[in-house]
């Protein structure tokens, strides 16, 4: 049986990345890329986006489930999914197999500094097999120069309509009929 190790590496960036699982399927690289395949590091809000996680099998799985995880700088989940819940679940995969999962996104993300995390295991949670799980295994940076300004995480499109209910009209106006007199 192969043990699960954990381990820990002091990034360049002062974050920690966390690696841990029995590595009976294991990630060989991930990358984010942009539309021209391009490695990207620095995303323009709305950007399409594809994270590229390359996987080599080395056990026989009866099952293996990718998954990955988008966190603020503070470490918060804005966004995760994986092929269990996409559906996807791979069956019957065999030792020596090199698989790549593509998952292409609209970053659709507030200004500012996030991490990937991803997980190759067996159901929905790293909890029940965990082959390979990587936190904090790449960062990048939103930046908005061609969106509207706003604050938070996320760039929900969004459009204000006003709609007076009386005309808006001069001051005496308001004051009902009254008129202003000096002392």
């Amino acid at each position: 049986a192969v043990e699960a190790t954990t381990r820990q590496r002091l990034r360049s960036d002062g974050l920690v990345e966390t690696e841990s699982g029995d590595r009976a399927a294991a990630f060989e690289s991930i990358s984010l890329v942009d539309e021209r395949n391009a490695p990207i590091e620095f995303i323009q809000t709305g950007q399409s986006v594809r994270l590229v996680a390359n996987v080599k099998v080395f056990k026989d799985l009866p099952r293996l489930v990718f998954g990955f995880m988008i966190k603020d700088r503070l470490g918060q989940v804005i966004f995760g999914t994986n092929t269990y819940h996409k559906q996807q679940v791979l069956q019957s995969v065999r030792q020596g197999e090199d698989l790549t999962f593509d998952v292409q996104w609209q970053a659709n993300l507030g200004p500012g500094s996030y991490s990937v995390s991803v997980a190759l295991t067996s159901s929905d949670t790293h909890l029940v097999d965990n082959f390979h799980w990587r936190d904090v295994a790449l960062v990048f940076q939103i930046y908005n120069d061609l969106s509207d300004y706003f604050v938070g995480t996320n760039a929900l499109p969004s459009s204000i309509s006003i709609n007076a209910a009386q005309p808006r009209t001069a001051l005496k106006d308001s004051l009902h009929g009254a008129e202003l007199k000096a002392p």
